[in-house]
C-alpha cells in the first residue's frame, strides 16, 4: 500500500474489497452487454434470460468469444469456410464467388503482390468484423424463429437452425479447391 500507518490486516482487508468491486464491476460489464443484446431481441424490453439463452442456443460453440472478442482469428484465416461453417451460407457462397473471381483476376493483374493484398485486406476485414455481424445475424435470425414458430420449442428451433456445421465447411472447401484446379487451364487457355 506504500502507507506506514496502515497495519496489515486492514490492507489485506482494502485489497479484498478491491478485488469484490473489481468482480462486481465486471459483473455489470457482462450484463450491460446482455442488456444490449437483450435490446436487439425483439419484445424483450431489455436483458431478459430466455433471450440470452435463445441466442446462446443459437450460436453454440463459442458464444462466449464470439459475445466477448472483436476480432475472430478464425474467420480470419479460413474466410468464406468458417462463415459456412456458422451457417451463413448466402455470405459465405457470395464470399466463395467474389474468391473465385479474384483468382481470375489474378491471372490478368500484372503483379500477384496485388491479389494478395486484396485477398489479406478482405480477410482482416472479416476477421475483424465477422464476430458483431454474426450476433446481428443470430438476433435476426432468433428473432425469425419466435415469429415463424410460436407453438415450437424454440431453443430447439435456435440450436437445430443456428450452430456449426462442419460438414459444409469440408464439402465447401473440397468443391472450391477442385473448382480452382479445373477452372484454372481453362482460364489459362482463355487468356492466350
Amino acid at each position: 500500500m506504500g502507507n506506514k500507518f496502515i497495519d496489515k490486516d486492514t490492507a489485506d482487508k482494502v485489497r479484498e474489497q478491491q478485488k469484490e468491486e473489481r468482480e462486481i464491476n465486471k459483473q455489470k460489464a457482462k450484463f450491460n452487454r446482455m442488456n444490449e443484446v437483450g435490446r436487439n431481441l425483439e419484445g424483450s424490453g431489455g436483458y431478459n434470460y430466455d433471450n440470452e439463452a435463445l441466442l446462446r442456443a443459437y450460436i453454440g460453440n463459442g458464444y462466449d468469444t464470439i459475445i466477448k472478442r472483436g476480432f475472430n482469428i478464425f474467420a480470419f484465416l479460413l474466410g468464406p469456410f468458417y462463415i459456412l461453417y456458422r451457417k451463413m451460407y448466402v455470405y459465405g457462397f457470395g464470399l466463395m464467388v467474389f474468391y473465385f473471381l479474384l483468382f481470375m483476376s489474378s491471372f490478368v493483374l500484372p503483379e500477384l503482390w496485388m491479389t494478395i493484398g486484396i485477398f489479406v485486406l478482405i480477410q482482416l476485414v472479416i476477421g475483424g468484423t465477422f464476430n458483431s455481424k454474426y450476433v446481428s445475424y443470430a438476433i435476426d435470425e432468433v428473432n425469425r424463429l419466435k415469429k415463424e414458430y410460436i407453438s415450437y420449442d424454440t431453443a430447439d428451433l435456435c440450436r437445430s437452425y443456428g450452430g456449426t456445421s462442419i460438414v459444409m465447411a469440408i464439402i465447401s472447401s473440397i468443391v472450391f479447391m477442385l473448382i480452382i484446379a479445373f477452372a484454372t487451364p481453362w482460364i489459362k487457355k482463355l487468356i492466350k
